[in-house]
């Protein structure tokens, strides 16, 4: 029953991921909650969508367009409840994506925390996306908290998350003359512009 409902719904790429992993270990105890404010994890009220289509960097785009990310990431969480659950990074991204897309940070937040419990590391892409979410719902100190954890992280960081916050940044000059020193030595050979001549575009 709950594979069918979720099928229904035509999800992409990670729907699939997941719908594999409920063919092969069936998940138990799906249909009860011992909690009634918690809503039933999969509603079957969604129409078909026949016009799908997959994108190349697997990003749950019609996830997104479905408004559907909160209801991923339950069925995330109850697959994690499972004895044959492995972490997964990709799939962590896709969701921490979809949801900062959708301005849910609070619920990208508890994933990525979830992340790194499971010592799972963020690529350039997710602390970007993140990043881009923060500002965007008007939290530049919580975007600044990512980017410290940025510059931790084992993996060198990339141009774009620094363009982003040098950009978002404008209205808290403080914090923004931090980012832009550290993308001056990281990034010597580029350029950053400060106001009028700022042209990096709309984060």
């Amino acid at each position: 029953m709950a594979t069918r409902a979720i099928s229904k719904s035509k999800l992409p790429v990670l729907t699939t991921i997941l719908l594999q992993n409920l063919t092969k270990n069936p998940i138990t105890r799906l249909q009860s909650s011992p909690n009634p404010q918690i809503p039933p994890l999969l509603p079957n009220c969604h129409k078909p969508n026949s016009g799908f289509k997959q994108y190349h960097d697997g990003r749950p785009r019609e996830l997104e367009r479905q408004e559907e990310t909160s209801l991923a990431a339950k069925v995330f969480e109850v697959i994690q409840k499972q004895d044959w659950y492995k972490p997964d990074v990709y799939l962590y991204k896709d969701l921490i994506i979809a949801l900062a897309k959708c301005r849910k940070m609070d619920e990208a937040m508890k994933l990525w925390e979830s992340m790194r419990k499971e010592n799972l590391f963020p690529d350039s892409q997710t602390y970007t996306e993140i990043i881009r979410g923060f500002l965007r719902d008007g939290s530049p100190a919580d975007a600044m908290n990512i980017y410290e954890d940025m510059i931790k992280s084992p993996d060198p960081p990339e141009e774009l998350p620094f363009r982003i916050l040098l950009k978002g940044l404008l209205p808290h000059p403080l914090l923004r003359n931090k980012v832009k020193k550290d993308f001056e030595e990281l990034f010597p050979e580029k350029h950053s512009y400060d106001p009028p001549e700022e042209i990096f575009g709309r984060y």
